[in-house]
């Protein structure tokens, strides 16, 4: 049934027909329509993903998205929602989807989109790129660290992610879209409780060790 779809992913390796059904069935929110946000659609396009809903903060921005999706993407269960991170939860049925990618620009919103994740239990693959420099991780509400568990919104504050270089995005992009492929397989991921950093300037891949801090105002409030 899956065979024939799903056909790029199995010259490269066995996709069980359960995993075809998994990727077939899943959905995905990414927030943010950037260069980076683009990036992470078209693979999850090439990974046959079922749905993706692609929240764009900028109203105009929006437009041109919906136009270029439609124009690229025609036919593929694709939506673009025009909001505020603070009211997607009014628009958009959070607890029917399945996993959030983070692919904004300003922390200020990744921290917003953080606490709504957590609020539901929806995993959520932070990504940020400034300059040569970008990091990813993945979030599991009350599993592993939130974005409040590393560091306090005053803390990101002088943080620019406008200038960036071109292969730092498409290797956060990457890491991003194998993440969520990971979650939604439920295969092992690297990613629970690390962020994992890369610097196209050196091409230096790292890993940090993080942990939950029983004090976060985000994740620590409610027992699950």
């Amino acid at each position: 049934m899956y065979r024939k779809k799903y056909k790029s992913n199995l010259l490269v390796r066995e996709l069980k027909n359960e995993d075809a059904q998994k990727l077939s069935e899943a959905k995905v929110i990414i927030a943010g329509t950037g260069v980076l946000g683009s990036i992470v659609l078209a693979n999850l396009i090439s990974l046959k993903t079922g749905k993706i809903c692609i929240v764009d903060t900028n109203e105009k921005q929006s437009k041109n998205t919906s136009k270029l999706t439609a124009r690229k993407y025609s036919g593929k269960n694709i939506c673009v929602c025009s909001s505020n991170i603070e009211n997607i939860e009014n628009l958009i049925p959070i607890t029917d989807y399945d996993i959030i990618i983070d692919c904004l620009e300003s922390y200020d919103s990744k921290f917003v989109l953080n606490k709504i994740a957590v609020k539901n239990k929806k995993p959520l693959i932070h990504g940020a790129v400034t300059e040569t420099y970008g990091q990813v991780t993945s979030i599991i509400p009350y599993e592993t660290a939130c974005l409040g568990c590393l560091f306090q919104n005053s803390d990101t504050k002088d943080i620019k992610t406008n200038e960036k270089v071109c292969p730092a995005i498409n290797a956060i992009a990457a890491l991003q879209s194998q993440a969520a492929a990971d979650i939604i397989l439920g295969q092992d991921n690297d990613l629970r409780d690390v962020l994992l950093t890369y610097n196209a300037e050196d091409l230096q891949l790292k890993k940090i060790k993080l942990s939950r801090n029983p004090e976060c105002d985000i994740c620590s409030n409610i027992i699950c």
